[in-house]
């Protein structure tokens, strides 16, 4: 009987080490998760209440920017100008201006970029 206690004494002690590890690792997991939803990105869009701007209100609405990481505060402006003008003082991070606000400002300074465009349609067409 004293060799088959010995035999598991070993094994008990490995298996209780496994359920500290495998416990200390969970709550390491857990941990985690809680951070994770502290450290979302945060950005600043100006934007002008237009129905071309229809998909950034949806995204937050539904909550498609937090899915993705992103704390988004969409801050309001008049006019597409505006939202440029806000970009510049440092009020926002993005702008949704339209293209001619765009083109001009070009002309002062090279300091922004564009990333994307969301309204596409035009009733001009490019014959080719």
């Amino acid at each position: 009987m004293k060799v088959n206690r010995l035999r598991r004494t070993p094994l008990i002690r490995e298996a209780a080490m496994l359920t500290f590890t495998l416990a200390l690792l969970l709550l390491a997991g857990l941990q985690g998760c809680a951070r994770r939803e502290a450290s979302y990105a945060r950005l600043r869009i100006g934007v002008s209440p237009e129905p071309s701007m229809a998909l950034l209100f949806i995204a937050e609405e539904r909550g498609f920017f937090r899915e993705n990481g992103l704390a988004v505060e969409l801050k309001f402006y008049p006019s597409g100008k505006r939202t440029l003008e806000g970009l510049f003082k440092g009020e926002v991070e993005m702008a949704t201006p339209a293209d001619t606000p765009v083109v001009f400002a070009g002309f002062e300074r090279n300091d922004f970029r564009i990333a994307a465009t969301a309204n596409i349609r035009s009733k001009y067409r490019c014959p080719a």
